[in-house]
């Protein structure tokens, strides 16, 4: 075989070689697509632990606002509307009326800005004469607002109301709005008949 033939044929090998061989491009799709396999693999194992373990990143809690939207009991001509403390069911701002009465009111409050105001009135029945008008936001959560009045609750949160819509603020904490709770009320008033309370600002 003469030396231009051996030339001739490792020029063909060499070109052979070079065919079969993937193109850059292609070397570089493969990396990416493996690469890609990797990360989501190490996700799934990362997320697999987490949860097995219990560090899952737990959820924040829904706001909600200080009092909830209200309740209203009757029994025997003497009533309660109350709002209940939503961190603490157990405790209420209690208004206390020797009547039947009717509701209304405008309550509102906001997630996202953590406010709330709650306003409305309190009507006998079925007369419809209104007795109270009541006020609580969150501008001043400490205080309340009845018949244009302040009211602080660190002095109580037992509001007696009379027919005539006089306020009475009883010196201790509400209790949950129940009919046995309705009916220890009455037999306090009935024993102690409390006097109005001169509202925050016009002690005498």
């Amino acid at each position: 075989m003469t030396a231009t033939t051996i030339t001739s044929v490792k020029q063909q090998m060499i070109e052979t070689s070079d065919q079969n061989s993937p193109e850059p491009h292609c070397r570089c799709a493969i990396s990416a697509s493996v690469g890609s396999m990797i990360v989501k693999q190490v996700y799934l194992i990362a997320t697999l632990v987490l949860t097995l373990c219990g560090c899952s990143q737990k959820a924040q809690p829904t706001w909600k606002p200080m009092l909830d939207g209200g309740h209203h009991v009757g029994i025997d001509g003497v009533s309660i509307f109350a709002f209940g403390y939503n961190h603490d069911p157990d405790r209420s701002i209690v208004f206390f009326f020797p009547l039947d009465i009717s509701s209304s009111g405008d309550h509102s409050s906001n997630a996202e800005s953590r406010t709330f105001d709650y306003s409305g009135t309190i009507t006998s029945s079925p007369s419809k004469k209104t007795v109270l008008s009541y006020r609580i936001s969150s501008t001043d959560p400490t205080k309340v607002t009845c018949n244009n009045a302040d009211y602080r609750l660190s002095d109580g949160t037992v509001f007696y109301v009379a027919k005539d819509g006089a306020i009475t603020q009883l010196p201790f904490a509400g209790l949950g709005p129940t009919k046995e709770y309705v009916s220890d009320l009455q037999a306090y008033v009935d024993s102690n008949r409390p006097e109005p309370t001169n509202p925050e600002g016009n002690e005498p």
